[in-house]
């Protein structure tokens, strides 16, 4: 290599890859700056004695590399992600320093046989282009660690794979496999094959004795052969999102596995030695067709979720009472009617999902458990709530919408911390003056009880945000919850009395909304009030209608105001017009807010 003759960005290059330099910033019309390091992400380049050693292009929309691309031959480390690459020229394969390749999210089909001849090559990343064939010579990459080749158009994959005796993370997810090799590297650790079309594994799966985690979720997986069992260091298992029917016995020889996903198959059971995986801390058997769980269960002592959503399971066994590591259950969707006693011995569940089961009662020995965040009950047949409630002290959720019950204890209120109460669809009358001391309660949801009036305690709900009491009749509700109902619409609280409206309102909603608020009101203000309509029920709607307005053009204020705060180049003019517009909205309001009946009687 020539002497130093050139600068480049301040830095002192040989002249030939300083041209090279010059070339690509004519490409990208702009300079590449000097930087400590480059990554994935980065734009820059880095340089010692002279010689440029890494270089990061990214996001730059680069379609081409100049035809004297190869003087970079010092490089170890190139980057070219996320830009318009189509193709690679044959003079990669002469970067015999090159150990680190990243070429993501770019255009290229093909890769160049030349690549085969990089033997200090580590890592190379190809994802995210359009390659549908991988050639032989990838088998000559000695050196090579980690291959990135998911998301393309893969069909088949040579079989040289094997010869490459130091890979340890294989990812080939996104493409179109149906098979695998029947020889891999037994050096891998990492091979992840998810969403391809692959529908057996090779019983020589089982050779892969260093696999830490296998991936092979969203394929056509019917069965796992036996040998899987021999993949004694897996940790993490994938398997979700296929048809498979049953898991072999031998996956009890995986004692270090700690995540197994298996939800969205066609499994009948779990078989009864899931009890010897002591490792597991993750369970995920969601839509499946489990009847039962097998009393094994409760040996997995490190377990700390356990999803079983959408199955068949109407049994709970006593021993999932051992699970003193569980923070997580969670069995919507079965068929339990009752649930095991002594549960105070979860010490650490934080979550338990119940809903949409067949329980009759409040589970009694559940207030014992006093490390609950959330609870949900909702959509069973519960008729009553035990008053021995506020024992859940750490209460953030409680979730009962769905059930048969018509009364609340006075001690919900002792519960600090409950942020969510949701009581829909229940036979509720009335509420506890007590919920008021739920400072803390942000949402709560009462739609479709038999309220017939709130409690004047609910003014002292100081947190809340979401306020639902649609299909409640309320005709007894007070002058000052009515006046409390009004105003704190206007602070911004979601006040659901009525069936939700459409989201999305955008600038030229707004102005439209003004003006039809704008009209309807004036011409509702002219009405007489004690104007008898010909029907109750046309006097029913209008005060819903107009209440619906009334929310909407408080609702399209705020969005105004964070439209504009994103939007600061809209039309000067046009925005004073709508808040004109809106503000005048408001004046009607204001002169007729007797048509809402929130200071007088209720229609």
């Amino acid at each position: 290599m020539t002497e130093i003759l050139a600068y480049y960005q301040g830095v002192p290059l040989f002249h030939i890859q300083y041209d090279v330099l010059k070339a690509i910033e004519e490409v990208l019309g702009e300079p590449i700056p000097p930087v400590k390091d480059v990554d994935e992400e980065s734009f820059g380049f880095v340089a010692d004695d002279g010689r440029v050693q890494k270089l990061a292009i990214n996001k730059r929309g680069l379609s081409m590399l100049p035809e004297n691309f190869s003087d970079l031959a010092t490089l170890n480390t190139l980057h070219l992600n996320d830009n318009n690459l189509i193709a690679l020229p044959e003079a990669i394969g002469n970067f015999e320093l090159l150990k680190i390749l990243s070429l993501k999210f770019n255009q290229i089909v093909s890769i160049p046989i030349s690549m085969g001849n990089l033997p200090q090559l580590e890592q190379f990343c190809l994802e995210g282009n359009q390659i549908d064939k991988v050639p032989e010579s990838f088998g000559n990459l000695k050196s090579l660690k980690v291959l990135h080749l998911g998301y393309n158009r893969l069909s088949t994959l040579p079989n040289v794979l094997d010869r490459l005796k130091n890979l340890q993370e294989l990812i080939l997810d996104n493409n179109q496999l149906t098979t695998i090799p029947s020889k891999l590297p037994t050096s891998l650790k990492r091979l992840i094959l998810n969403n391809n079309k692959i529908k057996s594994l090779p019983n020589s799966i089982g050779s892969l004795v260093s696999l830490v985690e296998l991936t092979l979720f969203n394929n056509q997986l019917v069965a796992l052969p036996s040998l899987i069992g021999e993949l004694v260091d897996l940790t993490e298992l994938q398997l979700n999102d296929n048809q498979i029917i049953e898991l072999p016995e031998t996956i009890s020889n995986l004692k270090k596995l700690d995540k197994l996903m298996i939800q969205n198959n066609k499994l009948q059971k779990l078989p009864e030695i899931i009890g010897s995986l002591t490792a597991l801390k993750e369970i995920n058997a969601s839509n499946n067709k489990l009847a039962a769980l097998p009393k094994s269960i409760g040996k997995l002592s490190m377990l700390t979720s356990l999803i079983l959503d959408n199955n068949q399971i109407s049994d709970i066994p006593g021993p999932i009472t051992d699970l003193k590591a569980l923070q997580e259950l969670s069995l919507i969707n079965n068929q339990i009617a009752e649930f095991p006693e002594h549960l105070e011995k979860l010490e650490c569940l934080k979550h338990l999902y119940l809903h949409q089961n067949e329980l009759n009662f409040f589970p009694t020995s559940l207030v014992n458990v006093a490390s609950l965040v959330v609870l949900d009950l909702g959509k069973n047949r519960i008729i009553a709530v035990p008053e021995d409630i506020n024992a859940l002290e750490n209460l953030e959720s409680l979730i009962l919408d769905e059930n048969m019950i018509n009364l609340i204890p006075d001690s919900i209120g002792d519960i600090k911390g409950l942020r969510r109460l949701d009581l829909q669809g229940n036979q509720l009358r009335s509420l506890p003056d007590a919920i008021g001391n739920l400072h803390a309660l942000e949402t709560l949801n009462l739609e479709k009880n038999q309220l017939l009036s709130l409690p004047e305690s609910v003014i002292k709900l100081v947190s809340l945000k979401h306020l639902n009491i649609f299909d409640n009749s309320l005709p007894a509700l007070s002058k000052t919850l009515k006046e409390w109902l009004k105003n704190i619409k206007k602070t911004g609280t979601t006040v659901n009395m009525k069936p939700p409206r459409e989201p999305g309102l955008n600038i030229e909603k707004i102005t439209t909304l003004s003006k039809l608020i704008i009209s309807s009101l004036t011409l509702s203000s002219k009405t007489p009030k004690n104007q008898e309509l010909s029907e109750k029920r046309t006097e029913h709607d209008a005060y819903y209608a107009l209440d619906e307005l009334k929310s909407l053009i408080y609702q399209a204020r705020e969005v105004l105001k964070k439209y504009t705060s994103v939007q600061a180049d809209l039309d000067s003019d046009r925005i004073r017009n709508i808040k004109k517009l809106i503000e005048q909205a408001i004046g009607v309001l204001d002169q007729t807010d007797q048509l809402f009946d929130l200071d007088g009687e209720q229609p």
